[in-house]
C-alpha cells in the first residue's frame, strides 16, 4: 500500500473513532441534563407538597387538633421544619424522608380530630371536659373544667405564690440523635407535673450538643433535641404555646468534650421556667 493510501485509511479510522467518542459524550451530556431536569422537577414537587402540608397543619390547628392529637401534630411540625432545613441545603433525600414523616403524622392527626368532639358546645373539647354532656357555666370560677357551677360565697384561697420550677437533671440523648433516652422519660414526667401545678408558667427547652460534628450540624441537632422534648410535653397535654424552643449547639458545654462521659453530659436539653 502506498504512503498516500495508508494516510487516507488512518485518517478515515481516526474520523470514525472521533465520531463515536463525540456521540458518547453527547449522550452523557444529554443524560445529565435529563437527570438534572428531573431532580429539579422532583425538588419543586416536594416543595409544593410541603407548602400544601403547612397550610393543612394551620387548618388543623384552627380546629384544635393540637389538643386532640398533640403528639402527632408536634411530630408533623418538627419534621416539616426539618424538611425546610434540609431542602435549603439541597439534601433532598433527607428532606424527602422528613416530609413523609410529617405527612403521615398530619394524616393521623386528621383522623383523630374526627373523634375529638365537643358534645355540649361549650368550647371545651370532650377530651378536656369533665362534664361533656353539660355545658360550662362561664362565671369566672373553674371555667376550664367544662362543668356547670356557681361561684361559692367564700372561695378558698388559691396557691399563695408561683410554683418554683426546678428540674435537677437535664434530658439526655445518644450521639447524633434527637430521641430521648429511656432514663430521661421520668424527668419529662416531673416537668409535666410541675407545669400543671402552675397554669401561668412558661417554659424554655434549651438544646445542646457535644463537640462531635460541624458547628452547623450541631446547631440544627440542638434545636431538634429541644423540639423532641417539647413534643413529649405537648403529648402529655401541655399547651405548646407555653414552651419556647432554642438551640445552642456546642457553645454551652457543662463538662469536657475530651472524654466520652463529658460528651454524654453535654448532649442534653435543659428545662427552665421563664
Amino acid at each position: 500500500m502506498s504512503r498516500m493510501s495508508s494516510t487516507l485509511v488512518f485518517r478515515a479510522k481516526t474520523t470514525r473513532v472521533t465520531s463515536v467518542i463525540g456521540g458518547v459524550v453527547a449522550l452523557l451530556i444529554a443524560s445529565a441534563v435529563l437527570v438534572g431536569s428531573g431532580g429539579c422537577t422532583n425538588a419543586g414537587l416536594m416543595k409544593s407538597q410541603a407548602d400544601d402540608l403547612s397550610r393543612e397543619l394551620e387548618q388543623l390547628k384552627a380546629q384544635q387538633a393540637e389538643r386532640c392529637a398533640p403528639r402527632e401534630m408536634a411530630t408533623a411540625e418538627s419534621n416539616l421544619d426539618f424538611f425546610d432545613e434540609e431542602y435549603a441545603e439541597r439534601d433532598y433525600w433527607e428532606a424527602q424522608d422528613a416530609l413523609a414523616v410529617a405527612k403521615e403524622n398530619a394524616k393521623k392527626a386528621q383522623e383523630q380530630l374526627v373523634s375529638c368532639a365537643d358534645r355540649d358546645h361549650d368550647g371545651i373539647l370532650d377530651v378536656d371536659d369533665l362534664c361533656p354532656d353539660d355545658p360550662e357555666t362561664v362565671n369566672g370560677y373553674r371555667d376550664e373544667d367544662g362543668c356547670p357551677d356557681a361561684v361559692p360565697s367564700a372561695p378558698a384561697p388559691l396557691v399563695s405564690g408561683p410554683v418554683d420550677f426546678h428540674v435537677r437533671q437535664s434530658v439526655y440523648f445518644d450521639t447524633a440523635k434527637h430521641v430521648l433516652t429511656p432514663e430521661s422519660q421520668h424527668i419529662v414526667r416531673e416537668a409535666v407535673r410541675q407545669i400543671r401545678e402552675d397554669p401561668h408558667m412558661m417554659l424554655v427547652a434549651e438544646g445542646n450538643t457535644d463537640s462531635v460534628g460541624s458547628d452547623a450540624s450541631n446547631q440544627r441537632l440542638s434545636i431538634d433535641r429541644a423540639k423532641a422534648v417539647k413534643a413529649e410535653l405537648v403529648a402529655a397535654g401541655i399547651d405548646p404555646g407555653r414552651i419556647e424552643v432554642v438551640g445552642f449547639g456546642e457553645t454551652r458545654p457543662i463538662a469536657t468534650n475530651a472524654t466520652p462521659d463529658g460528651r454524654a453530659q453535654n448532649r442534653r436539653v435543659d428545662l427552665r421556667s421563664k
